[in-house]
């Protein structure tokens, strides 16, 4: 999940409580299929005009390609809170699957083949899903708002082929004075092996067997904020994040809460108010053991070469370029497909999408570039399996692609 449409429930999940620790989430109970109802969405002062913006030379809008694939269950369609995208996989060039509102998923063998070449299904009742991680093209791992994963090991074939097991939580309603109770925010499965998904309640949920029963299911308690995404590179190696600047990491994530390490690496003022989250870490993406990359709802990234080696091996860069790109710019979305090439979102102060992209992930602010606006309104996620594919996605149903992302390295 990423921060630029579902901050709200979020922070108001948060509030007041960011702080102290949060109940740990009980054992794995039934399956949940609970019809969301919309959190409200805070309420936000209009910021000041944007500043003029110069797109960088090598990473324009005309790069990208919009094809809006979804909307009429969904996003303006629907009152209320109801994102139509919240995550992208692509575990190949050859293969997307995105999921969102209503308990779809839609997926494309040919992701820049425009509106005909993506296929949905509904494969988790009415639930919002909130994350998907894809590991290879016969192997898919979602998670929802109510606690459920949804495994596939053939992601295109329709609803058929997904199985919704109930793995975090026993007392998953939503509602708006109690938004997050099992609320599943993003996925990651390094193999077909091993998934570590995050929730709202401070837990990592793991599993050597991610098709198995709930009871391959553990629940973890790691931190005491709401955790927003996680990365894992290897079985060996994850990262995730909190709203509050933190992040969680473990050499043995399926070792429960002794296992993980809480660091705190991103700004010094992190109250999480109805208004803001000043360090809300929304995204996080490790191509190795060696390299994480992370982005945050205040311009900034934030790098390590070693992500396990506490709040000093992390280096905070801030991209609004002193003042020059609106200062009300978050990013919502990273995905690093080498260790030399990542691409991140964002949405400006009006809600248009922007990319940035460096060849030299931890090389300052000047190894980053931004383009101003590459079509879409609050983009949500992006994934980029290789350097010449990158597929965006949006709370109002676009698919934003890009085979010239930018200009990865020739070496």
């Amino acid at each position: 999940m990423k921060a630029g449409v579902l901050a709200a429930v979020l922070i108001l999940a948060a509030c007041g409580t960011a702080s102290a620790p949060l109940q740990t989430s009980a054992t794995p109970s039934s399956v949940a299929d609970a019809s969301p109802t919309p959190p409200p969405t805070p309420t936000v002062g209009t910021p000041p005009a944007s500043p003029a913006a110069t797109a960088s030379p090598n990473a324009t809008a005309a790069n990208w390609v919009v094809t809006t694939v979804r909307g009429s269950d969904c996003g303006a369609a629907v009152s209320g809170w109801s994102p139509c995208f919240t995550s992208v996989s692509c575990p190949t060039n050859n293969l997307c699957v995105t999921v969102g509102a209503a308990g779809t998923v839609i997926a494309s063998s040919n992701p820049t083949g425009g509106k005909s070449a993506w296929t949905g299904a509904r494969i988790d009742g009415t639930n919002l899903i909130t994350g998907v991680s894809c590991p290879s093209s016969a192997f898919c791992v979602a998670v929802d708002q109510v606690g459920n994963v949804v495994t596939s090991s053939n992601p295109t074939a329709g609803s058929a082929a997904w199985t919704v097991t109930h793995v975090d939580g026993s007392n998953c309603a939503v509602s708006s004075s109690k938004p997050a109770a099992c609320f599943l925010t993003g996925v990651s499965c390094p193999t077909v092996d091993l998934c570590v998904a995050v929730d709202g309640n401070g837990n990592v949920v793991t599993s050597n067997k991610p098709t198995g029963a709930a009871t391959d299911w553990i629940v973890s308690h790691v931190d005491a904020n709401f955790l927003s995404a996680v990365s894992c590179p290897s079985s060996s190696r994850c990262v995730a994040l909190d709203i509050v600047g933190n992040v969680v990491t473990s050499t043995n994530p399926t070792g429960g809460s002794g296992a993980w390490s809480v660091a705190h690496v991103d700004g010094s003022s992190c109250v999480v108010t109805e208004t803001g989250a000043p360090c809300y870490l929304s995204s996080v993406s490790c191509p190795s053991v060696d390299l994480c990359v992370a982005v945050d709802e205040s311009g900034n990234v934030v790098t390590s070469t070693k992500p396990t080696g506490g709040a000093a091996a992390w280096k905070v860069t801030n991209l609004n370029n002193g003042g020059l790109y609106d200062p009300y710019s978050l990013h919502s979305g990273v995905s690093c497909p080498t260790n030399r090439f990542c691409v991140g979102v964002g949405n400006d102060s009006e809600a248009r999408g922007f990319e940035i992209s460096s060849t030299d992930p931890t090389g300052g602010s000047n190894a980053w570039t931004r383009t101003i606006h590459i079509g879409g309104s609050i983009l949500n996620s992006v994934y980029c399996p290789s350097s010449n594919l990158c597929v965006a996605v949006s709370y109002w149903g676009d698919v934003v692609t890009s085979t010239t992302p930018s200009v990865p390295p020739t070496a």
